[in-house]
């Protein structure tokens, strides 16, 4: 290094004896007065040896919070939930210097991607030479949470959203029949990162079951998003109410029941007579059946052609129809034979939704009495508000026993001298013809009985 000093005579044997001795002592800038004069002399200095340190520090299309400085070693960054990866450079200008990113190496002044995820993301890079100490940035990107707490949809195992879903509406009506008591809700969010409870209940990956009361209540859709952000769907449900139809336990028997005095008095009273008495009610009341049964049927409702509460079809396994069936016609009358003990009977509704029991069952098949000569069978079709019955009347012919050879005594007998011989717990004898008015007036009264009890049981059938 060259040094220009100015030169007086007063300062040569300084010189001189410096320069004698092998050394050389840099002085940076000297003043000296030379004859009055200030003089400068300048002197060359060596560079310096470039450090570990990083000339640029950037990423794309990201703002740091601060100019990048060499000095500076800290520096942050934030991006929106939806940037996914940024792309990031770094150089030195020492090219003996190794760039490392995260313990990786990087080429100075190229690019390179990295991926984010939500939340702080940090990046150490190092600079080091392997001569000088190393020097170290740390850089920290911040990548936002998502907000997303929309639904792509809602599935439901019964009924219909209403309106259609769609993500932006958050109510929805749904209405289901009585008979469904539970429904599966299955919500599919539309960012995987949120979460979803259905009235309280973690959704995972299959559907939640939701019991459902008869009539209004809801169902609440929570879905919170990775920043805490919270919306809500909620399905108003409608469970219908149950109809409710009042049908006949059984109906009662084609001959009612005589009261225990009136049976008592009557088994007195034909005690020794019963083939006659038997011979002379069927005579006297076969007919007056028959019109009273008629006359109370042929009252019975018609309902209309387009009534959904009617039968198409009407069969039984056996016996013979007093008519053809027709969808109006609501009574029926069908022989059977006397060993006949039950019969199958098959209805068909005209509306494939109506309801049918027959006496109040919806067993098919019916028991005919053994004892009776008819039993009557109710077949009742509802559909809504809407109820029809159908009536059946089994008639048997019931084997009568042979009363040829009393018939005969009887008439012999009263041939003779026109008496007839009372039994021996009798009080007092009795003509045959007194005996025979009180057997027709007892008959009369009894079967009279009969059939006003009959007329009530069809009056009964019309309060329906």
């Amino acid at each position: 290094m060259r040094t220009k000093v100015p030169i007086s005579k007063g300062v040569n044997a300084v010189l001189v004896s410096i320069l004698c001795m092998g050394s050389f002592t840099y002085i940076p800038t000297a003043y000296a007065a030379v004859d009055g004069q200030e003089h400068t002399s300048t002197v060359q200095e060596k560079p310096n040896t470039p450090s570990n340190s990083l000339s640029r520090l950037e990423i794309d299309g990201v703002q740091l919070d601060q100019a990048f400085s060499a000095d500076v070693t800290k520096y942050t960054a934030a991006v929106e939930n939806d940037v996914q990866k940024i792309t990031l450079l770094a150089a030195s200008d020492n090219t003996n210097s190794v760039i490392t990113v995260n313990g990786k190496p990087v080429t100075s002044g190229t690019s390179a991607v990295y991926s984010l995820q939500a939340g702080d993301n940090t990046f150490l890079i190092t600079v080091n030479d392997g001569t000088n100490p190393p020097s170290t940035y740390t850089l920290t990107v911040t990548r936002k949470q998502s907000n997303n707490n929309f639904l792509q949809d809602i599935k439901i195992s019964k009924g219909e959203l209403s309106p259609k879903f769609d993500s932006a509406v958050t109510a929805y009506d749904v209405q289901v029949a009585n008979e469904v008591d539970a429904i599966t809700v299955t919500p599919q969010d539309m960012d995987k990162t949120s979460s979803i409870k259905v009235n309280d209940s973690l959704f995972k990956d299959t559907g939640i079951s939701v019991q459902l009361p008869v009539g209004a209540s809801e169902i609440t859709i929570a879905v919170t998003a990775e920043n805490g952000e919270t919306k809500t769907y909620t399905l108003h449900v409608t469970r219908e109410a149950k109809e409710h139809v009042s049908l006949p336990t059984k109906a009662p028997s084609a001959t009612p029941a005589i009261p225990t005095q009136e049976r008592a008095k009557g088994k007195a009273a034909t005690s020794n007579t019963k083939k006659p008495i038997q011979q002379t009610m069927q005579k006297n009341t076969k007919k007056p059946i028959q019109q009273a049964m008629q006359k109370n049927t042929k009252s019975l409702p018609k309902t209309e052609m387009n009534s959904a509460a009617t039968l198409s079809a009407l069969t039984v396994s056996q016996g013979t129809w007093n008519k053809t069936f027709s969808s109006n016609e609501f009574t029926y009358h069908i022989s059977e034979s006397s060993d006949v003990k039950t019969i199958t009977i098959n209805a068909s509704p005209s509306d494939s939704g109506a309801a049918i029991s027959i006496n109040g069952s919806s067993d098919t098949t019916v028991q005919l009495e053994d004892t009776k000569p008819k039993t009557i069978i109710s077949v009742v079709v509802t559909k809504g508000e809407e109820r029809k019955t159908y009536v059946l009347v089994f008639e048997k012919d019931i084997k009568q026993e042979n009363t040829s050879e009393a018939t005969t005594k009887a008439t012999e007998s009263t041939s003779s001298n026109n008496t007839v011989s009372t039994p021996a717990n009798a009080d007092a004898p009795v003509t045959a013809a007194v005996q025979n008015e009180r057997q027709t007036n007892n008959s009369s009264s009894l079967w009279d009985r009969i059939v006003n009890n009959i007329g009530s049981f069809f009056n009964w059938l019309l309060s329906f």
